[in-house]
């Protein structure tokens, strides 16, 4: 397996530039490690380019919020035969688009901005593009909902919302394809109603919220395949994050964790992480990118 931290030999690393593939991510914190497209760039050397690998984010610094590496990192670092290199426009509190939701600051990136004034400037034109990426040699991995349905679910009526968002989502997706894109993971929403604010809110408003979740994730997952259907040139694929992490919360003991509650730091044996619990440590991160290698796979995952 290939690291990020590692340093090449010359052969391997020719090897593996001919061979390599671009992960470019968008989304919330939940994929957020804090790179900055003007920092340091991903390499043969350096897969995630900047900051350095499972960087927390801090008070001073941009980095995860996991306490530690989160999906992204150990897909890139730990979870392929081939050199990954990680381009990632995730941006903590984002939403899709600040016309249907607004992010609490302004500072934030939505998903469209992630996509218009990240990606598309920084990445977009032949000159710079990351190894001359090409549809072949990329996949674009999308996580993003969680801070619209937490914005939302209280007061908009979630028929009238749901379509609002992902209607916006497949906007982006559409730039995405117009610029060359070709391999797209969507992966939908995980059950952050379970996390230890919620629980313990009232009753009907966790369950409101449990709902706006369920229905979200049942639209995305029907327009995805919608948009494959009249896309047939594109390859996709459908990682349901909510069903896989429910069977954590289900049975907590049986993944290694102490319960489906507990609150600690991102090597702990606890499911969420005590900075902000809403957020999921570390520990639990490596579990999700292993799970999520088969629906990479299909998209030809190293």
């Amino acid at each position: 397996m290939l690291c990020c931290r590692s340093v090449l030999p010359i052969a391997s690393v020719l090897t593996a530039v001919s061979a390599q593939l671009s992960l470019f991510s968008f989304g919330d914190s939940y994929t957020d490690t804090g790179f900055d497209i003007n920092g340091v760039q991903p390499s043969p050397v350096n897969a995630l380019g900047n900051p350095e690998y499972g960087t927390s984010i801090g008070p001073t610094s941009k980095g995860t919020f996991s306490g530690g590496p989160n999906y992204v990192d150990f897909l890139v670092a730990n979870y392929n035969d081939t050199l990954v290199l990680s381009y990632n426009f995730a941006s903590g509190g984002a939403t899709i688009t600040d016309s249907i939701v607004r992010p609490i600051d302004p500072q934030i990136n939505t998903l469209q901005e992630q996509v218009e004034q990240l990606f598309q400037p920084r990445y977009l034109s032949q000159k710079n593009k990351p190894g001359g990426w090409t549809a072949d040699s990329s996949i674009f991995s999308i996580l993003i909902g969680i801070n619209d349905i937490q914005f939302s679910f209280e007061d908009a009526d979630p028929a009238i919302r749901i379509p609002q968002l992902i209607d916006a989502y497949f906007r982006y997706v559409n730039e995405m394809y117009d610029d060359g894109a070709r391999r797209f993971l969507f992966m939908g929403v995980p059950p952050f109603d379970r996390s230890p604010p919620y629980i313990a809110k009232a009753p009907q408003d966790a369950q409101k919220c449990s709902d706006f979740i369920n229905g979200y994730n049942l639209e995305l997952a029907k327009q995805a395949n919608d948009w494959a259907g009249t896309h047939p040139d594109a390859d996709t694929s459908i990682y349901d994050f909510h069903a896989w992490m429910t069977k954590i919360l289900d049975a907590p003991q049986q993944y290694g964790f102490q319960d489906a509650t507990c609150s600690g730091d991102g090597t702990s044996k606890c499911i969420w992480w005590e900075v902000s619990n809403v957020h999921t440590t570390s520990t639990f991160q490596d579990l999700l990118a292993k799970d999520m290698i088969p629906s990479l796979e299909k998209l030809g995952w190293p």
